[in-house]
C-alpha cells in the first residue's frame, strides 16, 4: 500500500505534514509514503487528476488503484487511522 502526498514548497500545511508523515512511514511497515511536489511533477498532478487544494493524500493499493483521497493539513492520528482502515 502507499500514500501519495502531493504538497508544494509555498504550502505551509504541507510542511507542517512532512515530519508526521515521516513518523508515520516508520511507524507503520506496511506503507510507502511517496511525496510529489505539486509544481514540479506536472505528470503525476493529472493523472491522479490533483486540484490546488493541497496537500492532497491518496491512498492507493499495490496495483495503483485509488482507495481514499484526503485534502488538507491532517494529525497524524487520522492519516493512521484511514491507512489501517485500508490494511485489513
Amino acid at each position: 500500500m502507499k500514500l501519495l502526498s502531493f504538497g508544494a514548497l509555498w504550502c505551509s500545511s504541507c510542511l507542517v505534514m512532512k515530519p508526521r508523515l515521516k513518523e508515520i512511514e516508520k511507524e507503520l511497515s506496511e506503507i510507502e509514503i511517496i511525496y510529489y511536489d505539486y509544481d514540479e511533477n506536472y505528470e503525476e498532478v493529472e493523472r491522479w487528476n490533483v486540484k490546488e487544494v493541497l496537500p492532497t493524500f491518496i491512498l492507493v493499493d499495490n496495483d495503483n488503484n485509488e482507495l481514499k483521497r484526503v485534502m488538507g493539513e491532517k494529525t497524524k492520528e487520522f492519516i493512521k487511522k484511514m491507512i489501517e482502515e485500508y490494511n485489513k
